[in-house]
């Protein structure tokens, strides 16, 4: 180990080698005499900077390993010599392939090529493959006149062809010879060797007297340094002792064993260590199910890891053993769903297929935690693919009851295994460089598996089978499409390109298809650019596809000359979600030092000159990133946070944050998404102004509330019929939200919330449950457990010099747990009538650790010698709380844990450097007996240490950082492996330190509340058990003064006031006193501490205080220009100790949060300057809000002043300009700063004025009811219904009026306008719910206001003299007056409607949609657009409507006059749908619609197209043809068809009885 004291452990072997010719290319060899030493000591730096490796300061003795060596050596070996090299190598039957190898690294020493030159290059054959060797020949004459050479060769063993090379990260061994192999091999390590020896004799027939080598191998784990960190030195010494002849015994029976190349032994299975392997198995599931619910120890992590590799020693006969062992034990069979998929065998996978085929697996426990770790598969087989898919293909549909919750638990099982199959895949071709076509194929069908399931109809309701449709439809198309993406098959390409360019896919779909072409970049970048670019430059498409694509283009790798061309089009895009994306992206992408980038970040910084600067407001997409890298090591790390935002959204639809590491190669550290969609209505309905927060009640009013009652579904019947009669286009995007989480790039969490969910979650912003069903679920003790495992093993091994294999071994294996558990309790039972105390306790554990082990040598079956690193470190943090509402007094009591012990732990890091000589014992028996020596690194630089507490005040806890470490006596190449190293979070206890805190609230006076004053009661209890603690309490008497309304400009609005007092000091007291001006300025004061008379100069003002401590806080506010500022001061007499601890550790750590956070997060800019404050003694912070929707955030301390420029807001800047007051009472208040205002929609008797503010010139005909608004998504919550109404018939006038039905929370509400009785010429307005009259409204003054609330839903009815208004808490209002409708929506339904209204999605252009087809249709006619949108009648006796809708309107209905193609005769029928009285019955003439008045309507008339199909017979062809559709034909011909205002049916008709 260099880095430390140079210590070394090793081992010498000492023998004769007898060399005997057989014949003059045959030669035999035996090893007799041997002596096994072991060895440790240190290096001398002198010899070793000369270049002499051997070290000195030996310890040597005798080995116990001498005989167990000699027993393994003693056979013989024959092996061909041909003009210097070894061609083939025999040796006996028995003989293990690493005593050969041995062998072969004594023959090595006799591999000699001589040519004519003194200095010369071969392409040498050698134990390590075929390698670079350079011979340096020196020639001299002995006294005698012998000719001896002096040859010196130089091997680099890093630049050999041919190795024999073996790296696995799972238990599949492979051998690989290739040249990718030998590159990657010598990353990690740095090997040369030298030989010289002395040769007799002439070139072409010489005689080797004496050899030596010295070969040093170095592991440079993050540079390429020559010290390295850990060292591994083989040194070799073949002399000849004596030439004698001797007959040779007869030679056993040999085999050939290969060339003089290193062989790597095969894996030979032992039933006796199987045997041991089961009680390995056992013996660590055990220790693991103890920890199930206890805290982890530093072991846990070991036991993990042991038990994989003892998984991994199982056939498959034993894992079902271990299977079926731990079925009764639950949490023995968690461990083992956890180590299952690191074991990497085609055992494994055989396993989990019988588990799913069998039924033995709990799907929902395991199902899912057990696919979703197969994605860590480093080296699949075909076998374990197509195990994978057989399991896949077996996730069809629950055999138990269809419920939603089955089948949910089902679709994410299935999820996770085509994800993991999508990796195993994509890990396959890494490996192979070719995947099957049958494979390739199988991502593309894998929607089929649960498509042909056939389910049993006595299992599915209506409402299960319409469930699993659209589960076909949307979640399976999911699951497909992101596995596609795992795999990154170039296979699937026009697949995903399909999906990407339909519009009519759900955008999830679309962005999921273009995120899964990443993968696919790199193999065929030109034609992915060529999808997605058409997709980014396109306004109209979805901001978060354009975003998506934008960085799926830039896998590409586009040149500078690309990405500026891409680039500029930035400038014309008025989107600001997708600009400011693109625009922050290229910025930090400039930025970027990471060389792994370098090509990237030389293209965004010629792209970015291009790119006008854009004003970034909060609501906008960015990325935003951090990265560190360091030259000297060749690593980095990169850490991104993209949030993006589509239109109209409040919160973002999508927040991904990610971290690579940097080293040599690509890691993924961790991955999180969280996507959300159409929440903007659970926000409304949380925080809107009908929401449930505004009108939140206290627990005491919920406690008292009635228990949820259902209601009668009175609308149901209507409804269904109505959407029969109009099928509107809905298919906008559902409400849901998902989070995943990767490591590794393999997916280890995922869960997603549905539609359904968010409904069943909140009905109206409250729970929409039974209070008995509540507290019957409050009683059980509620316990969650969610525990992951993270296990990677990576070894890479080639061969050394003497035949040893050397080896890089890395292990990590991570535990992360959450463990809750909660227990409600009510007394006597929210359900009594008496007054109930409700106690809530809540115990919360997140633990993480790990162990990291990396360690470097050489080995053979019965010793190894390694040189090991290893890190291990925990990360807990307990909470234990009780919450208690006292019913009867009306107070709320809160108790946490304190210290209850003199230190917790936080975070553990511990970090050693150890060699080890680990020597194996033979014998089957005592296979796992092993003797280890442990020699850990001695230190010679001194230990540096820095140790920093937190504590707040005086004997209290402490908050401690403690790190230390060794100064490395030379520079290393990695801090990691240079020594111990410590670093600790921990908490300590304090000489007053409680075990328990209680904070408690009493409110007091209640009779002075309604007046304006409320006051309280807080106590704060320090409670300890041990018996010399005094306990403390802090007791606040708190009052609270609203004011009337100002009537003096200096006069107070609110008063605050507290005092405090503590138990254990009578003499200690603090007051604090508030007040808020009418000027809207601010003014705090607080006094605190012994008594103490002193005078303090507070802004230029001499004051008295009593008090040892004194602060003050001022806000005041002023208008500027261009800007509003608000200021914030505090001062003080004394520095309390908790500020000077503060002040110190701003001054340690605010460099590098300065630049962590500002500069490499945020695109702020920040200056420091030195500055004395204005004011002695007092820190002010300073806000100013800007005219660019921006602020500066300025701190002015004592002798330093920081500004902070270009802030974004979560509120807009406007909002900010308000008093401080004002802004914090509307933050309390958030449906003021996060909903937009609603939209409304008017109707009047002939003009439309859509959401969107488009005038729509329509007259609706005869009394036909239209759609006029309704919710178009999946929730349907609504439909509003508008009609005319013929009132009286005149002599030249017809008076009409309006109809209106709403549909809503079961009821159907009907708003009539009819004539006054009275006078027969005043209209009046009747409302009714469900058939039964509410209240009526007359044209008349002063007639009073009623509010009606309906019971059961959240509909209040309000009448005044002007109208009669529905207020619905699904986040819409109709207004209804006798001549007009007004319907009001909030933002909720931000494009969700359909109707005449529109679709209210902020874009005229796409306003006139009519809902005759799948894909939305625009017209441009105002005619065509409303007639869209009646509700045809029931039949011909409808008394409301006769008009039907006809899907293919025959041409005979409206001309007699045959129509020709060519000299054929032809029938019409139309390309869409069109309103018309039906068959028996004829359109009335406009003079006579009206029979008692001369009005006269206006004609209104729609261009129509038809299509025409030839006929011999075109009367016979109009009733055959004519139900069927010719919606998608081309229109030969056009004319007018006119709309009926009524129709006159004949008998027939009647008779007829026909439904429409």
């Amino acid at each position: 180990m260099p880095q430390t004291g140079l210590e070394f452990v090793g081992q010498k072997i000492l023998c004769d080698v007898e060399l005997n010719v057989l014949t003059a290319e045959i030669m035999h060899m035996n090893l007799t005499n041997i002596t096994v030493q072991e060895v440790n000591g240190t290096y001398n730096s002198t010899l070793k900077e000369m270049g002499f490796l051997y070290p000195v300061n030996i310890s040597v003795w005798n080995s116990s390993l001498t005989k167990n060596y000699t027993v393994a050596l003693r056979n013989p070996v024959t092996f061909q010599y041909v003009n210097g090299k070894i061609k083939k190598v025999f040796a006996n039957k028995t003989d293990p392939e690493w005593v050969v190898n041995i062998k072969k690294g004594i023959m090595n020493m006799l591999t000699l090529q001589m040519e004519n030159e003194d200095v010369f290059t071969k392409k040498e054959e050698g134990i390590s493959g075929t390698c670079e060797t350079v011979y340096n020949v020196k020639e001299r004459r002995t006294e005698d006149n012998f000719k001896v050479f002096n040859i010196t060769k130089v091997r680099d063993l890093t630049n050999c062809t041919d190795t024999p090379y073996l790296m696995w990260k799972t238990n599949d061994l492979k051998t690989k010879e290739c040249k990718e192999c030998d590159k990657e091999m010598t990353q990690p390590i740095k090997a040369i060797a030298t030989f010289k020896c002395n040769v007799t004799g002439e070139r072409s027939n010489a005689f080797i007297e004496s050899c030596k080598s010295w070969a040093r191998y170095v592991m440079t784990p993050t540079m390429d340094m020559d010290d390295g960190s850990f060292m591994v030195m083989q040194n070799q010494s073949l002399v000849l002792k004596e030439v004698k002849s001797r007959k040779i015994k007869p030679l056993p029976e040999l085999t050939q064993r290969g060339n003089i190349k290193f062989i790597f032994p095969e894996l030979v299975n032992d039933e006796d260590k199987y045997n041991v392997t089961l009680k390995k198995v056992e013996f660590f599931v055990n220790m693991l199910s103890n920890q199930s619910f206890t805290n982890f120890t530093l072991d846990t992590p070991s036991h993990f890891i042991h038990l994989v590799r003892s998984l991994r020693e199982c056939n498959i006969t034993q894992l079902r053993q271990v299977w079926n062992w731990t079925e009764k034990t639950m949490y023995k069979r968690d461990w083992i769903v956890k180590a299952l998929p690191y074991v990497n065998k085609t055992d494994m996978t055989l396993l989990v297929k019988e588990m799913f085929f069998n039924r033995t697996i709990n799907i929902t426990r395991h199902g899912e935690d057990l696919l979703l770790g197969l994605g860590n598969t480093q080296k699949p087989t075909i076998k374990m693919i197509q195990d994978i898919k057989d399991t896949c293909e077996l996730l069809k549909e629950p055999i138990v009851d269809v419920t939603r919750e089955n089948v949910t638990t089902t679709l994410r099982t299935r999820r996770a295994c085509w994800l993991s199959f999508g990796d195993m895949i994509y890990r396959f071709k890494k490996n192979e460089r070719f995947v099957p076509s049958t494979i390739a194929r199988s991502l593309t069908d894998c929607r089929k598996s649960w498509e042909n399931s056939k389910l049993s109809t006595a299992k599915i309701t209506k409402v299960t089978h319409k469930m699993l449709l659209e589960l076909r439809e949307d979640v399976v198309k999911m699951h497909c499409i992101e596995a596609m993406g795992n795999a990154g098959l170039p296979d699937h390409t026009e697949l995903l390109k399909e999906t990407i360019l339909d519009d009519t896919r759900p955008i999830d779909h679309r962005v999921a298809a273009a995120t899964a072409l990443r993968r696919i970049a790199k193999e065929i970048p030109r034609k992915v650019m060529t999808i997605l670019l058409p997709i980014l430059r396109n306004p109209t498409e979805d901001p978060e596809l354009r975003i998506v694509c934008w960085r799926t283009t830039l896998e590409c790798n586009p040149t500078p000359a690309m990405m500026t061309l891409i680039t500029k089009d930035v400038n014309k895009w008025t989107n600001p979600e997708v600009r400011t994306f693109v625009l922050t992206h290229l910025k930090n992408l400039a930025k970027s030092q990471n060389p792994w980038e370098k090509d990237l970040a030389k293209a965004a910084r010629y792209a970015i000159l291009f790119v006008r600067p854009f004003n970034i407001t909060s609501k906008v997409s960015q990325n935003r990133r951090v990265e560190f890298f360091t030259e000297d090591k060749m690593a980095g790390v990169k850490c991104e946070l993209d949030t993006i935002f589509g239109k109209q959204n409040i919160i973002p639809r999508r927040v991904s944050a990610k971290c690579d590491l940097r080293h040599r190669q690509y890691w993924d550290l961790f991955e999180m998404n969280i996507h959300t969609d159409s929440l903007n209505d659970v926000l409304d309905r949380v925080f809107g102004t009908s929401g449930s927060w505004p009108k939140r009640k206290s627990i005491f009013d919920m406690l008292n509330e009635k228990r949820f009652t259902e209601t009668v579904d009175y609308t149901k019947d209507e409804l269904s019929k109505l959407k029969l009669k109009v099928s509107p286009y809905s298919k906008l995007t559902k409400r849901h939200a998902s989070a995943q989480f990767k490591m590794f790039g393999t997916d280890m969490w995922y869960n997603q919330l549905d539609d359904t969910f968010f409904e069943e979650l909140m009905d109206v912003g409250k729970l929409s449950t039974k209070m008995i069903d509540v507290e019957a679920e409050l009683m059980k003790p509620q316990r969650i457990n969610f525990t992951k495992a993270n296990f990677i093993e990576y070894t890479r091994q080639f061969p050394t010099m003497m035949g040893w294999p050397i080896s890089v071994n890395t292990t990590i294996g991570t535990l992360m747990r959450v463990m809750v558990n909660t227990t409600f309790t009510a007394e006597p039972s929210l359900q009594d009538v008496k007054q109930t105390d409700l106690v809530a306790k809540v115990n919360v554990t997140p633990e993480v650790i790990f162990i990291s082990t990396r360690s470097f040598g050489c080995h053979t079956p019965l010793n190894k010698l390694v040189a090991e690193s290893n890190n291990t470190g925990n990360f807990t943090m307990p909470l234990v709380t009780k919450l208690k509402i006292d019913y009867d007094m009306k107070k709320y009591k809160f108790e946490i844990d304190h210290l209850k012990r003199d230190r917790v732990d936080v975070l553990n890091v511990k970090h050693n450097v150890s060699l080890i000589h680990e020597k194996t014992m033979c014998g089957k028996n005592q296979i796992f007996k092993k003797n280890i020596t442990v020699i850990n690194g001695t230190q010679t630089g001194t230990p540096v240490n820095y140790t920093m507490c937190f504590q707040p005040y005086t004997d209290s806890a402490k908050l401690c950082l403690n790190i230390t470490t060794f100064k490395a006596k030379r520079t290393s190449p990695s801090l990691a492996f240079r020594g111990p190293m410590l670093l600790e979070v921990f908490a300590k206890k304090g000489t007053y330190t409680p075990d328990k805190i209680e904070l408690e609230y009493e409110p007091k006076e209640l009779s002075r509340w309604s007046d304006g004053v409320m006051q309280g009661l807080v106590k704060l209890r320090f409670v300890s058990d041990k018996t010399d603690f005094i306990e403390r309490v802090f007791t606040a008497d708190i009052e609270l003064e609203d004011h009337t309304p100002v009537v003096y400009p200096t006069e107070n609005l609110k008063t605050f006031t507290s005092t405090m007092k503590r138990s254990d000091i009578p003499a200690w007291r603090a007051k604090c006193r508030g007040f808020q001006m009418a000027t809207e300025n601010m003014d705090v004061e607080c006094q605190w501490g012994m008594p103490k008379e002193h005078r303090k100069t507070v802004n230029q003002t001499e004051k008295s205080l009593q008090r040892e401590y004194f602060v003050k806080f001022v806000s005041d506010r002023w208008i500027l220009p261009t800007q509003t500022v608000h200021n914030m001061t505090l001062l003080w007499a004394d520095v309390p100790e908790w500020l000077r601890t503060v002040g110190q550790t701003y001054k340690t750590w605010a460099p590098m949060v300065k630049k962590m956070i500002v500069w490499n997060m945020t695109p702020w800019d920040l200056m420091v300057e030195p500055k004395q404050s204005w004011i002695e003694n007092s820190y002010t912070v300073c806000l100013k809000t800007k005219s660019n929707d921006t602020m500066d955030l300025i701190f002015v301390m004592p002798y330093q002043e920081i500004t902070i420029t270009n802030m974004t807001s979560p509120v807009h800047t406007q909002f900010l300009k308000r008093p401080l007051p004002t802004i914090v009472n509307s933050i309390i208040r958030p449906n003021i700063t996060i909903i937009p205002p609603p939209k409304t929609c008017h109707m009047h008797s002939s003009k439309v004025m859509t959401f969107d503010n488009v005038t729509v010139n329509y007259t609706m005909p005869s009394t036909c009811p239209h759609i006029l608004v309704k919710d178009c998504s999946s929730d349907e919550r609504f439909t509003v219904l508008v009609q005319n109404i013929t009132l009286r018939e005149e002599a030249d006038t017809v008076k009409s009026g309006l109809k209106s039905i709403v549909y809503v929370d079961k009821h159907k509400f009907e708003f009539v306008t009819g004539l006054n009785t009275r006078d027969y010429t005043t209209r009046e307005l009747i409302v009714k719910d469900n058939g039964r009259k509410i209240f009526e409204n007359y044209e008349r003054e002063n007639i009073p206001e009623v509010e009606h609330k309906v019971e059961n839903t959240n509909v209040t009815l309000k009448r005044n003299a002007t109208h009669i208004s529905l207020i619905s808490g699904q986040g819409f209002t109709v207004v209804m007056c006798v001549h007009s409708v007004h319907v009001n929506v909030s933002q909720r339904h931000w494009n969700t409607t359909c109707g005449l209204c529109g679709n209210n999605d902020g874009v005229k252009e796409w306003e006139f949609r009519t809902p005759f087809t799948q894909q939305p249709t625009h017209v441009t006619n105002d005619t065509k657009f409303g007639i869209s949108w009646v509700v045809q009648g029931d039949d011909c006796q409808d008394p409301e409507c006769k008009l039907k809708k006809f899907v293919s309107f025959p041409l005979s209905r409206i001309e007699s006059e045959e129509v020709m193609i060519g000299e054929s005769k032809a029938a019409c029928f139309s390309n869409e749908p069109v309103f018309y009285c039906p068959e028996d019955c004829t359109p009335v003439p406009m003079s006579d619609v009206f029979l008692n008045s001369n009005y006269e309507p206006k004609k209104k008339a729609v261009k129509i197209g038809f299509s025409c199909i030839k006929t011999s017979d075109p009367a016979t062809a109009y009733q055959r043809v004519g139900g069927q559709t010719f919606t998608n034909k081309p229109a030969d011909i056009f004319r007018e068809v006119e709309v009926p205002q009524k129709c006159n049916c004949r008998q027939t008709c009647i008779n007829a009885s026909r439904r429409w």
